[in-house]
């Protein structure tokens, strides 16, 4: 009588088992294919191969894979030890080993274990050779009636695969560098964020530890590297006064005053990892201080990304009721400024698997994020995008390409604002150094919106010392405020722009007069970051200044709405300093008839006194003064020049003591 094993269906069910977290496949048919019987006719093979299962039972890998190597010394073409010599190989990573374990069944007999051709399809697909993959997906599927419960999902990495060897196919063309200059180092280094000038560079290093009693324990910790001749500097230590303990994974305002991290197995932490944040005051950041419950889960928090405008903040949590692992979720700053509850970003972007280190452009409207779980996949986790539509829904996520991802890990991606520049976090070919960061330009088709910026240093005119003020930056078509804040105390503010939009900016200080200029911007305007010193000049009598967010509809004395914020900048002057007596002038072109220009100078300096007037400002501190187009700035031989005539000034003609 054939030797029986004694334990005839442990290999059958850890098979099943296996088959059922990599495929979610039904274990019922598998079973029915795996013969109680075993294949070999050597006695000593048997034995050695009834001893395997067992050690493979109990973990025991070293001990399995001896006595499977004695089991097929004694029978090579042992089936069972070779389906049993596969599994060990494809637990222990040996995925090569295991692909030739389960071709050698397939080749002595294609029907003894049918699902093998799904596994080393699977095999081939961790390995990156998707082309084979597919090859041996189609292979099973050819074995397979269409109302197998397995059709479906076999036919879904079917897809994957095919769609997988098409993106290794068509790689962008494109290269990936290492910054150089100590960015990278042995231990891990994860890419946070870059600012909006594109000169410093935040990263999280996780390096190992020693506690008291020589345990190792991993510590991530905050760096950040400078731009210089165009290259990036050795990162220096970025110290976050009052932080308790591990922190990582960290987004800055666009202003750069405020900063959100994650705070790990912090004293009085709500869950493992919770998203905390710092301001900078007069040049110190604040103690951290947590987003409370509303934000922190009893679970983890991390990897926060703030939109440019400062009012959403995206990041990662495995919180309950989510899809998978790990989703991303949004949380907008409210009225009263605390953060609401956060929203999940919903099944078009999420999955039964992880979703991480979401990065919002500074354009608003382009979202990147590492995911395991997205269909069309290269490796363990690759880096996708998704753009929101005209309705503000975010579109299915699309993969960014071969070699931006690979078959290994792709887990973090910055862009800068001229959406060019790009950072990637990789463990890559095999690096002994676990994740680097690698440098490269985005391909077109995946790209952000370009956006530019203005950076600003706010002076004394006299002096040329540094001035701490208050600014308002408005988009001019519609009015809204996109930010109002104060300068760092050495008078420095950053601002992000939009391309195709108009806005009015204004600067004010007490004992100063108001500074206001507006921008313009078109689809050049990437390439051209405003970078402006605001002379701000002291008030004294004589001093003009010219109110440039002032419109006029064509021709008439009309005040356009989009001058409203420039006027109650004005109005806030007034009430600020009530010892001033102003002038506000219109000036012309010399364009048309002399009397018609000087008619409409005279009304439109009449239409801001009203709109002063409404305000509550007393007429007696109010003069004006129509110049039609006797005093130009520049000649009126240009458009441009044209333009500058056409304007509306504020002068102090009486100081009162």
């Amino acid at each position: 009588m054939a030797y029986q094993s004694a334990k005839p269906q442990i290999h059958a069910y850890s098979i099943v088992f296996g088959i059922f977290l990599i495929f979610l496949f039904s274990p019922i048919p598998l079973l029915s294919q795996v013969s109680t019987n075993l294949s070999s006719s050597s006695t000593k093979a048997k034995k050695a191969y009834v001893k395997a299962e067992d050690a493979f039972q109990r973990s025991d890998y070293l001990s399995t894979d001896e006595y499977l190597t004695s089991a097929l010394k004694s029978d090579p073409d042992f089936k069972e030890a070779l389906l049993l010599q596969a599994e060990l190989y494809t637990e222990t990573g040996r995925e090569t080993d295991a692909i030739r374990a389960f071709e050698t069944v397939i080749s002595s007999d294609s029907n003894f274990f049918v699902p093998a051709y799904a596994l080393v399809g699977n095999l081939y697909l961790r390995l990156g050779n998707f082309s084979r993959s597919a090859n041996y997906f189609s292979l099973y599927l050819n074995k397979l009636r269409p109302d197998n419960p397995q059709y479906e999902r076999v036919v879904t990495l079917l897809f994957q695969a095919k769609k997988a060897d098409s993106l290794m196919s068509n790689p962008s063309a494109i290269e990936l560098e290492k910054p150089g200059n100590g960015v990278n180092t042995a231990a891990d280094e994860y890419v946070n964020a870059i600012s909006l000038d594109q000169q410093q560079l935040l990263i999280t290093r996780k390096s190992k530890k020693m506690d008291s009693q020589l345990n190792a324990d991993q510590q991530e910790r905050f760096f950040v590297s400078e731009s210089k001749n165009e290259q990036w500097s050795e990162p220096v230590a970025f110290i976050i006064p009052g932080a308790k303990g591990n922190q990582g994974a960290l987004t800055f305002s666009a202003d750069g005053k405020k900063m959100f991290f994650s705070g790990c197995n912090w004293e009085g932490g709500i869950g493992s990892c919770d998203l905390y944040m710092s301001q900078n005051e007069s040049g110190i950041w604040s103690e951290p201080a947590s987003l409370g419950r509303r934000v922190n889960s009893a679970l983890w928090e991390s990897q926060p990304s703030l939109s440019s405008d400062g009012q959403t903040l995206f990041f990662s949590s495995n919180r309950k009721g989510g899809y998978g692992g790990s989703d991303i979720y949004k949380s907008i700053l409210l009225d009263d400024g605390q953060w609401s509850a956060p929203i999940n970003l919903g099944s078009e972007i999420n999955t039964d698997g992880n979703e991480m280190s979401p990065f919002i452009h500074p354009d608003g409207k382009t979202l990147y994020f590492s995911s395991d779980g997205q269909l069309i996949r290269l490796g363990k986790s690759d880096i996708f995008l998704s753009r929101m539509d005209i309705a503000e829904r975010w579109t299915a996520p699309v993969n960014v390409g071969y070699p931006v991802n690979t078959i290994d890990s792709e887990l973090n991606i910055v862009i800068g604002t001229n959406a060019g520049e790009a950072f990637v976090s990789s463990d890559r070919d095999g690096d002994e150094n676990g994740f680097d960061i690698y440098h490269f330009v985005l391909n077109s088709h995946v790209k952000p919106q370009a956006i530019t910026y203005l950076k600003a240093k706010v002076i004394d005119d006299k002096t040329g010392l540094a001035l701490q003020a208050s600014y308002r930056l408005t988009e001019l078509n519609t009015g809204a405020v996109f930010f109002d804040d104060k300068t760092t105390v050495d008078g420095m503010f950053m601002l992000p722009l939009l391309l195709h939009q108009k806005y009015g900016l204004q600067v004010e200080k007490e004992g100063y007069l108001l500074f206001s200029e507006n921008y313009t911007l078109d689809a050049d305007s990437a390439s051209r970051p405003y970078e402006v010193v605001v002379r701000m000049k002291r008030i004294t009598a004589g001093q003009k200044t010219v109110l440039h967010n002032v419109f006029y509809e064509t021709g008439l004395a009309v005040i356009k709405d989009e001058s409203k914020q420039e006027l109650d900048a004005v109005v806030d002057f007034l009430r600020l300093n009530k010892n001033v007596t102003i002038e506000i002038s219109g000036h012309t072109d010399n364009t048309g008839n002399d009397s018609l220009n000087q008619h409409l100078s005279e009304k439109r300096a009449e239409s801001v006194k009203s709109y002063l007037l409404d305000k509550g400002i007393e007429a007696g501190r109010i003069q004006t003064k129509g110049y039609g187009s006797s005093c130009p700035m520049m000649p009126n031989d240009t458009d441009e020049g044209r333009a500058a005539n056409r304007r509306t000034e504020m002068e102090i003609i009486a100081l009162q003591r």
